[in-house]
């Protein structure tokens, strides 16, 4: 700095030195900024049990979480959640309409996105889920569809 400066006045080389520091700040802050992720949509984490997963079937809102066997970096899936129920051995599935993210039978022949999809909540990745903002409109599914489910703990209306 004082090479580059040694004709410089004392008060014009603090004020070079500042706004040098200010320069800085400013690319640092604007790399930093362009490697940040882009922030998630707003959400609400919620615990996935029946009793949280009813209330969201009931309000017709889109969830987002990640399975159990899901890869590290795959996009969260987001489902449009029509109902929980039983299995035949007790086990807990949640049933809905899946729109968007990862889906493993989807590479495996499924058809594709949005397709109905039912899922065991004890394999939802940390056990959560997140709660969007947006809502859905019911689109009734085909019983085939929740063949799984053989008594429901609570369904959206256009289940039947």
């Amino acid at each position: 700095m004082r090479g580059g400066a040694k004709g410089v006045k004392p008060q014009r080389r603090q004020m070079l030195a500042w706004a040098m520091m200010g320069a800085a700040c400013v690319a640092f802050a604007a790399r930093s900024q362009a490697q940040a992720p882009a922030p998630p949509a707003q959400s609400i984490a919620l615990k996935a049990d029946a009793a949280s997963l009813c209330a969201l079937v009931g309000k017709m809102q889109v969830i987002a979480f990640k399975y159990g066997y899901d890869p590290a970096a795959a996009e969260p899936r987001e489902l449009e959640p029509y109902g929980v129920g039983y299995t035949q051995k007790r086990n807990v599935l949640l049933f809905g309409r899946q729109v968007k993210g990862y889906s493993k039978s989807a590479d495996g022949g499924a058809p594709e996105l949005p397709g109905w999809r039912n899922f065991r909540i004890d394999k939802i990745r940390s056990r959560t889920v997140n709660a969007l903002v947006s809502t859905f409109d019911a689109v009734r599914p085909e019983p085939e569809e929740y063949r799984y489910i053989s008594e429901f703990i609570c369904k959206n209306d256009s289940v039947r």
